[in-house]
This record gives C-alpha cells, sequence and structure tokens, in this order.
C-alpha cells in the first residue's frame, strides 16, 4: 500500500511540498508536548496556590491560638497581682508597668478611653492601635510555640486584649503572616470548692478513712481529686462521690468501696494560696479578735499596717517580761527550734492566730480541750522553696467553729492533724464548716467526729525533711459542705470573650 500523502499548498496558492507519515507524526508530537506543558503549568500553579492556602490557613489558627496564650497570660498575671495586692478589684499592676501586664515591659500605664467604648468599632481600632504600639517594644513580645503575642491590661477597666501574630510579628509586618486579635472580661468572686478533698500532687487514701457530706447534702457530691495520682494504701476507705485523678499513674483499684469508678480527668485549678494575702484581706474585718504570733516572742494585735506591726501584747521570748509564760491561756513560745515554734499546751481563747515566720506545734500535757472559735493561719518568712516557718502540727484541741468564716486552718508550707482532733459539726440540719489548706503537703488524721468543710494541698513545694513528705488522708471522716466557699481569696471567673475580626 502506498503511503498516504498531504499535500499543504503554500500562503500563495501554489502547491507546496508533499507531507508524508513523519510529519503528521512530528505535529502530533508538538502538540501532545504542548498540552502536558500546559498541564503541568496550569498543576503547578494549583500546587502552589493550595501551598499558600494552607500556609495561610495555617498561620491563621496559629495567630488565633497564640492570642489565646496571650489571653491566658494576663489573666494568669492579673490574678496574681491580685493576690499580692489583695485589696483591690481592678488589676494594681497597670501601676508600675506600661502596656502588658509583665516585669519584662515598662513603661506608662495605659487608661481606657470613653471613645474608645462608643462602639465594637471603635473598642478593636482602639486596642488594635495599643496592640501594635506595644508589639513594636521587643520586650513586650512574647514568644509562644505558633509565634509571637502581646497583651494588653487597660487600668480602670476589667478587660484583657490580646494579638496574636504567626508566625511572628516581623512576618506579619512584611505581609508574609497573620494577626488576630481578642478580648477577655473578667470578674473576681470567691473561690468555692467542687471537692471534698483537692490535691496538686500525689494523694493517698488510707485505712478507715471516710469522705462524704455534711448534713443533709448529697452524698455523690463529696468527690475526691488529685492533679497527680490516687494510691489506696491499705484498709477499706470509703469515698461516696467522684474519685478522679489527673497523673498518669495507674487507677486506685479500691472501687468497692467508693461511690463510682475512679476516673482519669484533667487538670483542676487550685486557688493561690498565701497567709500574707489572707492577712490584708481579713485583718480589718477582725480586729480585736487577731493576734499575731512574731518569731521573736512578742505577741502583737492585728494591723493594717502589715503582721507584727500592731500593738505589743507581751514578749514572751528570751528575755521578755512574759518568757515561758503562755499567751491568750495556752499558746506558748519555743524558741529552741530552728524555726522557732508557738505551741498549744490547752484550750486558748477564741480568735485568728497568725504565727508569722515560725511553726504550730503541740505543746504536753494538753489533754483533749475545746475552743469554741478559732482559725489558725502559719505564715513562712519566705515565699519560694525553700520555705522558712508556715507548717501547722495539730492535735488533741478540738476546733468547734472558725474564727473567720469557713476557714479552719491555713499554712503556707505543710498541715499536719492528729487523731484526736475534731473540727466542726452537723446538727439539726446547721452545719458549721471550714476549709484545711495546705500550700504544700497535707496530711490529715481526725477522731471519728471529723473535719466538717474541705481540704486543699496546693502541692507547690516538697522539700527534703518538711513536716510533711506526701499528701495522705488517714482514718478521718471528712464531711463536705457543698455550700462553703473561701473568703480567703478570690479567684478570676471570665465573663466574656471575643474575637475581633477585620
Amino acid at each position: 500500500m502506498k503511503p498516504l500523502l498531504v499535500r499543504r499548498r503554500t500562503d500563495d496558492g501554489a502547491r507546496g511540498e508533499v507531507v508524508g507519515d513523519e510529519g503528521m507524526g512530528l505535529l502530533l508530537v508538538i502538540l501532545t508536548t504542548g498540552v502536558i506543558a500546559s498541564l503541568v503549568l496550569v498543576s503547578g500553579a494549583i500546587a502552589m496556590r493550595a501551598q499558600t492556602s494552607a500556609r495561610q490557613h495555617t498561620q491563621f489558627d496559629g495567630a488565633l491560638v497564640t492570642a489565646e496564650q496571650g489571653i491566658d497570660m494576663g489573666l494568669a498575671r492579673v490574678q496574681g497581682a491580685y493576690v499580692l495586692d489583695g485589696s483591690t478589684y481592678l488589676s494594681p499592676h497597670m501601676t508600675a508597668t506600661a502596656f502588658d501586664p509583665s516585669p519584662d515591659c515598662v513603661g506608662s500605664s495605659v487608661s481606657f478611653p470613653a471613645s474608645a467604648g462608643a462602639s465594637n468599632l471603635a473598642e478593636r481600632t482602639w486596642a488594635r492601635t495599643q496592640l501594635m504600639t506595644v508589639a513594636a517594644t521587643a520586650s513586650c513580645l512574647h514568644t509562644g510555640p505558633q509565634g509571637q503575642f502581646v497583651v494588653l491590661d487597660p487600668s480602670g477597666r476589667q478587660t484583657v486584649y490580646a494579638m496574636g501574630f504567626a508566625p511572628s510579628f516581623a512576618a506579619y509586618i512584611a505581609g508574609r503572616g497573620r494577626a488576630r486579635l481578642i478580648k477577655s472580661e473578667y470578674i473576681f468572686g470567691p473561690y468555692k470548692p467542687t471537692n471534698a478533698v483537692l490535691t496538686g500532687g500525689n494523694l493517698e487514701i488510707d485505712s478507715s478513712t471516710t469522705v462524704t457530706t455534711s448534713g443533709s447534702a448529697d452524698p455523690r457530691l463529696a468527690a475526691v481529686h488529685s492533679n497527680g495520682t490516687i494510691t489506696v494504701g491499705g484498709g477499706n476507705p470509703t469515698v461516696t462521690g467522684p474519685v478522679s485523678q489527673s497523673g498518669s499513674g495507674g487507677l486506685p483499684s479500691s472501687n468497692n468501696f467508693f461511690g463510682t469508678t475512679a476516673t482519669l480527668s484533667a487538670t483542676q485549678s487550685m486557688p493561690s494560696i498565701s497567709a500574707a494575702s489572707v492577712y490584708g484581706r481579713n485583718v480589718a474585718s477582725y480586729l480585736g479578735g487577731w493576734f499575731d504570733l512574731c518569731a521573736d516572742g512578742t505577741v502583737h494585735a492585728g494591723a493594717t499596717t502589715g503582721p507584727c506591726s500592731g500593738t505589743l501584747l507581751g514578749s514572751y521570748g528570751v528575755g521578755g517580761a512574759n518568757a515561758g509564760g503562755t499567751f491568750a491561756n495556752g499558746w506558748k513560745f519555743d524558741a529552741t527550734t530552728t524555726p522557732v515554734t508557738w505551741r498549744v499546751t490547752a484550750g486558748f481563747n477564741n480568735g485568728v492566730y497568725y504565727i508569722n515566720g515560725g511553726d504550730v506545734g503541740q505543746g504536753t500535757g494538753v489533754g483533749n480541750p475545746s475552743v469554741a472559735k478559732a482559725t489558725i493561719i502559719a505564715a513562712a518568712a519566705t515565699t519560694t522553696c525553700n520555705k522558712v516557718g508556715g507548717n501547722i502540727d495539730w492535735d488533741h484541741v478540738n476546733i468547734a467553729a472558725p474564727y473567720i468564716d469557713n476557714t479552719f486552718m491555713i499554712a503556707d508550707q505543710d498541715l499536719r492533724t492528729g487523731s484526736n482532733f475534731s473540727a466542726g459539726s452537723s446538727s439539726g440540719g446547721t452545719v458549721v464548716s471550714g476549709l484545711f489548706i495546705a500550700g504544700d503537703q497535707v496530711q490529715m488524721e481526725t477522731s471519728s467526729s471529723g473535719a466538717y468543710g474541705a481540704v486543699i494541698a496546693a502541692d507547690k513545694c516538697d522539700p527534703s525533711g518538711s513536716l510533711v513528705d506526701a499528701d495522705i488522708i488517714k482514718n478521718p471522716a471528712v464531711y463536705f459542705d457543698p455550700n462553703g466557699y473561701a473568703p480567703f481569696t478570690d479567684v478570676i471567673n471570665t465573663t466574656l470573650w471575643l474575637e475581633y475580626v477585620g
């Protein structure tokens, strides 16, 4: 068969050359190559757009996560400043630092102008302008896993603003990043325990411990939670409410004695525990019934000017006028220990007893007396680990009711109670209860009469040789009061969380 011949005509109508199969094949190759090249270009463009879109989406999400970090930091520092100040609901740190509630960003304070409250747009514009100004100061930029952020807490307004930049503020300014703006409004409210026992570290429940509710409250409310791991050391402990832990250790196996099966749950927040803060917030309300037992053996009346600065009520230290005697019929100074110890030797007068820079200990020959109303507070001389003083070691002396509402004992460091002690009561529908608080660890063994209220151990520190090495609830009856609250500290509550877009 003859090959197919195609005669191609030139533009001027003259006959051209004859094109055979070889020429047609070349044309097809050229056309196919062009199509493939076009597809490659289109695919590449699509891939580049997809990559750009994915990067922008990642940056968009990263900026939000980073801004949320800023809100968390701002609220935490507002809480910390409030605890240290202890007297105002507005963030006092704004008088010391500038735009950002942190020690590394210094300048003049920022007030919220009335014009910024005219509308959401006006507030967003004002906050954005302020935060961009803050971000231009390198010391005000905080770095998180997905970007950088700045925080603003204007004076006179209970609002925290935060702006997150991903991947960085510099990239955002150069047009290669994203930014998102969040605001959070807050108020302070009394801390209300939701657990009969709450510990920041590992917790051991032993022997014939009973944890339930007081009065006619639903026993299922008597919860126990540890941010560490819970173990059952032995015996038949009973907990009528839920038992939970956040630690990765095995769940306690003694479920036959618990109201519900022990579960693994999220970490719970701890209240801020500071004896000095308790002093600042409460002493003015209890003048006349507040006594400062000082590290030098002197006793002073409580005063708004601070611990051990009020009227001298007597000197019980070495060389003091009352050395060797007792204060309020039951407190005796012991300078032979380091730090010093104020020991309980008998039933004493009603009041708040604030041991400043020393420990509380047990005397000899106490018997088993009762005090009608008392609150015991042990303040450490230092607030960082290792703490000096701030321990309570208590036994034999019962306390019928707390002197400060709902507060039996607060120890900056460790709290230990013995088996010959009870606190609070429930009778005829009336519950008398209070909190037992330790900044570090708690070990509780009460009499069968038990302790009414709630037990909290923050587990801030655990130095070697301290009074209590681990959180242990052994043998006592703890009767949780679900209606109790903690007047010694307020916690920050978020009332609004809003992202400003645009």
